[in-house]
C-alpha cells in the first residue's frame, strides 16, 4: 500500500500584471469608485501588488492616470478618413467618442485633465484632423475647429457626469414604493434623454457652421 505523500503542494506562482492590465485595472477602480476616490494603494489592492510596486511599471501617479485615459481612447473605433464622407465621419467619431465615455462616465474628468501624448490620442485626433481637411478646411481653420469640437463633446460628458453625481447625492437610496420607483426612473430617463438631444442640436450646428465656412473656401 502506498503512502500519502505529506509534501505541501508547491503554490502556484501568480502571473505578473503587465502594464495593460495595470491600466486596466485602474480605469475599472475609477469606474466602480471615481477619480476622487482613487489611490496607488487601492489599485494595489485590487491586483494584488505593493503600492510602491507600482511604481516599477509608472514612473508616477500622472502616468498611470495617462494609462488610463490611453485605455479609453483605444474603446473609440477610428474610420478611414479616405473611405468616409467628412461629415458622416466626423458625426461617427463624436458618437463613438460620446458612446465610450457614457462607459466610463465617472473617469470623464480624467479625460478632460489629460491629453496624453500617445499612440492612441496621437491617432484619434489625426483622424479627426484628416476629416476636418477633407471638407476642405485649411490647416488651421482645421485646428481651430478641431479644439471646438473637442471641447463641446468633452464639455457634454462633464455635464452628463455632473448630473449623475447631483442624481447620486439628491435621490433617495431607494423609493418607498413602486410607484416612486418608476416615477425617479422616468426622470432620469427623461432628464439623459433632453440631454441627449440638445447634444445633438449644438453638434448639428457645429457641424453646419463648418458648411459653411468651406463653402466659402477657395478651389473646393
Amino acid at each position: 500500500m502506498s503512502r500519502r505523500s505529506t509534501k505541501a503542494p508547491v503554490p502556484r506562482r501568480r502571473a505578473t500584471p503587465s502594464r495593460e492590465d495595470i491600466a486596466q485595472a485602474a480605469l475599472a477602480l475609477i469606474d466602480d469608485e471615481g477619480l476622487d476616490a482613487f489611490s496607488t494603494r487601492k489599485l494595489g489592492a485590487c491586483i494584488g501588488l505593493q503600492a510602491m510596486s507600482l511604481y516599477h511599471y509608472f514612473p508616477s501617479r500622472e502616468a498611470l492616470l495617462d494609462a488610463a485615459c490611453e485605455r479609453m481612447i483605444t474603446e473609440v473605433p477610428l474610420p478611414d478618413p479616405r473611405r468616409a464622407g467628412w461629415r458622416r465621419g466626423i458625426e461617427e467619431l463624436a458618437r463613438q467618442y460620446r458612446a465610450m465615455g457614457h462607459r466610463h462616465l465617472r473617469a470623464i474628468p480624467l479625460l478632460a485633465q489629460r491629453c496624453p501624448a500617445s499612440p492612441a490620442m496621437q491617432g484619434f485626433l489625426e483622424t479627426l484632423a484628416g476629416l476636418l481637411r477633407k471638407a476642405g478646411l485649411s490647416p488651421a481653420a482645421a485646428a481651430e475647429w478641431l479644439l471646438i469640437q473637442r471641447d463641446y463633446v468633452i464639455g457634454s460628458l462633464m455635464a452628463d457626469h455632473a448630473a449623475q453625481v447631483l442624481d447620486s447625492e439628491s435621490a433617495p437610496a431607494v423609493p418607498s414604493n413602486a410607484h416612486d420607483q418608476r416615477e425617479a426612473l422616468r426622470l432620469r430617463v427623461s432628464g439623459s434623454r433632453a440631454r441627449e438631444r440638445g447634444f445633438r442640436k449644438g453638434f448639428t450646428a457645429i457641424l453646419d457652421a463648418i458648411e459653411r465656412e468651406r463653402s466659402r473656401a477657395p478651389d473646393l
